[in-house]
């Protein structure tokens, strides 16, 4: 086996094991070992420093695959919203609301009054969802690059009880943000994904995770 070269760091001259002390070709002396020709030399401080998020962001957005989504056309889908279902239900309640406040106030019950009262919630709860239904196709759809650094539930109400999801996402520019998720979205990325995120004003109505080349 030939031996191992080693590179004087003053001069470049190739030398061998035995001239570890100091160089014969411009007289330098060595403080500590000096590496292996070929070998790779440490960074400052020490061990490789770990990529950051804002990195691997700025590597995602250069694929090809990636960027060709970003600049594409954007094609807004219909939304699978609830809130249609939510202003039907509402309204079967109000008529039904109604229906029993108009027979207990000819019976002169005073009980009348507490259907009058749910049937008000109801109808500012229907008015609401007809509003931000109304003034959601408004708001432009964007999409930027983002990586998932946080998850978190919430559990709510004693029985039954709510599990309300959380995802935080980082963007390119450092930013964070939590948006609240459904549990089929929660469910299918963890910290540390990667992807595309769609944002209708505050609102993440899509992401979709891209793998890193």
């Amino acid at each position: 086996m030939p031996p191992e070269l080693l590179k004087c760091p003053h001069c470049a001259a190739l030398l061998s094991a035995a001239d570890l002390a100091g160089c014969p070709y411009c007289g330098a002396t060595f403080a500590r070992p000096v590496a292996p020709t070929g070998a790779p030399e440490p960074r400052a401080g020490g061990a490789a420093t770990a990529e950051s998020t804002g990195e691997r962001l700025a590597r995602l957005a250069a694929q090809a695959d990636v960027r060709e989504v970003l600049e594409s056309e954007l094609v807004v889908e219909p939304a699978r919203s609830r809130r249609g279902w939510t202003v039907a239900l509402g309204g079967v309640i109000v008529a039904f609301l109604l229906f029993v406040t108009v027979r207990l106030a000819l019976d002169r019950q005073v009980l009348a009054l507490l259907p009058l009262g749910i049937a008000a919630l109801v109808v500012g709860r229907v008015v609401r969802a007809l509003s931000r239904r109304r003034d959601a196709p408004r708001t432009p759809i964007e999409r930027f690059v983002a990586a998932v650094v946080g998850k978190r539930t919430e559990l709510s109400g004693a029985s039954p009880t709510y599990t309300a999801y959380f995802l935080t996402l980082e963007y390119a520019d450092g930013e964070r943000d939590e948006h609240a998720v459904d549990g089929a979205m929660y469910g299918l990325f963890a910290e540390g994904d990667l992807g595309i995120a769609y944002l209708q004003g505050p609102e993440l109505v899509r992401l979709r995770r891209f793998d890193l080349r």
